[in-house]
């Protein structure tokens, strides 16, 4: 099982796409935004700036390690 992060995730299209992962994969789903208004709870909810923290090191590992990116 592999773990998909998606960025906006809080966005429209973010949010439909980590519905979607959710509802028909057996994958892991990280969720990445500013905020948790509309992410699907079955996915893991991470509150990164991840432009802010594109220099941070951790960044990958604060991201839970994902094996794809969308």
């Amino acid at each position: 099982m592999a773990r998909i992060l998606v960025t906006g995730a809080n966005g429209y299209i973010g949010a439909q796409v980590v519905r979607y992962l959710t509802e028909h994969t057996p994958h892991e789903i990280l969720a990445v935004d500013f905020q948790n208004t509309r992410i699907s709870p079955r996915a893991t909810f991470i509150s990164e700036d991840i432009l802010a923290s594109c220099h941070d090191d951790k960044l990958y590992d604060k991201l839970g390690r994902p094996d794809a990116l969308i």
